[in-house]
């Protein structure tokens, strides 16, 4: 395979394929070439077969555009390659092991607005109002287990932080883990630490994983929470050959579980582990690359790397200080009319503010001076209301035991089932211990056993 246009760094690693390797990928440093030229390498020149291989990445973006680049120039079956994102993989998994787990292939991913839903209906159970205890607070603490690689029975790991069993917030989320189980879901962190479940006591099923992936290669490896830390280092455990790729100084998701550990102690878990850095700079110009520089050096947490670049020095960067937002904004507006005169594009212009409460001022200086904007927010596709409740109806399709969905949509259209009546078979259901589903079919079926819910003539037309 030819290497040549790749740098001194690059090509080290690519052909560093042996053990662990962690790449310290400054920004602009031609990662993603980088890593695409390690996997066509691996598959051309060490014969690995596709199916050995796993990449993982955080979008399906990145992971699409590493699969188009290394199809471009390979003749392997890229169906056997698997590159892809945590959560893809470990959904692949669980499907395949659902048996494991009580689970069913079938299983419904619950997303922030379902799980928020489940986490209200526990604690309407319990009798707390939501001045006591807000769903967001145990959406939290349940979101910060699983990010730290905990799940419902998992024993004492010292790689992990402990949690707190004797935390009122962990009976909710034991509490949680049980609805979802009887709804026969999981929810995206469930994703992750079902899988080490899988693993951790299964022994058989990781072997069976280990023995398949080789050779393990991982993607912004800043961005990893503890989670999925344990996870890639059980499937590297057998081969070793992993290695990762990442840049502590662009690491920005602490907020969303992503430890700084992870890309700071590679080098402690793996003692034998080889260092490179990729610190040539292809993208930005001198000045820009000077002063990120001079910025992030002052970070104590960091590895350590010098970027550099034989790009131009570029134009120099503005400051401008305000005295108010009206004013920032009002300034703004004028230096993109100036852009816009002296002939660039409107689409090479982007305005980026921190929060979306800046928008309106800015927005209203845009228009003061009629220059045309769009903003890109607004509501996702899927969460539009419609598209909700038809996923919903598709997902009892495939999963009729998922209860959330089925009370989502059994009264749209309307059939006269309000809020009431849905409690009282709601509560029925929790009380005989099924699924919302399973509560339906017995009223259809055993009418007469439940006279005591007093359904209107109504309800039971439209269960019937």
């Amino acid at each position: 395979m030819d290497l040549e246009h790749l740098n001194k760094a690059q090509k080290q690693a690519v052909l560093q394929t042996e053990g662990p390797v962690m790449v310290l990928a400054g920004a602009g440093s031609g990662k993603t070439r980088t890593l695409v030229s390690r996997i066509q390498y691996l598959l051309e020149d060490k014969r690995v077969s596709p199916f050995q291989l796993l990449a993982v990445t955080f979008s399906n973006k990145a992971a699409k555009e590493m699969r188009e680049r290394i199809a471009a120039g390979s003749q392997f079956d890229m169906g056997a390659l698997q590159i892809t994102t945590f959560h893809a993989f470990c959904s692949r998994v669980l499907r395949m092991e659902a048996q494991y787990l009580g689970l069913s292939r079938n299983f419904t991913i619950y997303d922030s607005s379902e799980q928020k839903s489940v986490i209200k209906a526990i604690l309407g159970k319990r009798g707390i109002s939501q001045k006591e205890i807000h769903p967001s607070e145990v959406q939290y603490f349940i979101e910060d287990a699983k990010n730290a690689g905990h799940y419902v029975g998992a024993k004492e790991d010292p790689l992990l932080d402990e949690v707190d069993k004797d935390d009122l917030f962990y009976d909710f989320f034991v509490e949680y883990e049980a609805e979802l189980h009887k709804s026969n879901a999981v929810d995206f962190g469930g994703l992750i630490t079902g899988v080490l479940n899988l693993f951790d006591n299964f022994p058989e099923v990781l072997e069976r994983y280990q023995k398949r992936f080789k050779y393990l290669l991982v993607d912004e490896y800043q961005d990893t929470n503890r989670a999925q830390f344990k996870l890639v280092k059980m499937l590297a455990d057998r081969s070793r050959n992993i290695c990762v790729v990442g840049d502590e100084d662009q690491s920005i998701y602490s907020w969303r579980g992503a430890d700084i550990r992870n890309i700071l102690d590679f080098e402690k878990i793996y003692d034998e582990a080889q260092l490179i850095k990729l610190e040539q700079n292809y993208r930005s110009s001198k000045n820009i690359i000077e002063a990120a520089s001079h910025v992030i050096s002052r970070n104590e947490q960091r590895k350590g790397k010098e970027l550099w670049t034989d790009n131009e020095r570029g134009d120099s960067i503005q400051v401008m200080e305000c005295p108010d937002d009206k004013a920032e904004a009002e300034f703004v507006a004028k230096e993109v009319k100036n852009l816009l005169v002296s002939g660039v594009e409107a689409t090479d212009i982007a305005i980026f503010y921190r929060t979306n409460a800046q928008s309106r001022v800015i927005e209203d200086a845009l228009r003061s001076i009629k220059i045309p904007y769009r903003v890109v927010a607004g509501i996702k596709f899927y969460e539009r209301k419609e598209i909700k409740d038809m996923l919903s109806y598709l997902r009892l399709v495939v999963n009729e035991k998922d209860s959330l969905a089925l009370s989502r949509v059994v009264n749209t259209p309307a059939r006269g089932i309000g809020v009431r009546t849905l409690r009282k078979i709601e509560d029925e259901a929790v009380k005989q211990n099924i699924s919302l589903w399973e509560m339906l079919e017995l009223l259809i079926n055993s009418p007469e056993e439940y006279k005591h819910l007093r359904l209107s003539a109504k309800v039971k037309s439209s269960l019937g």
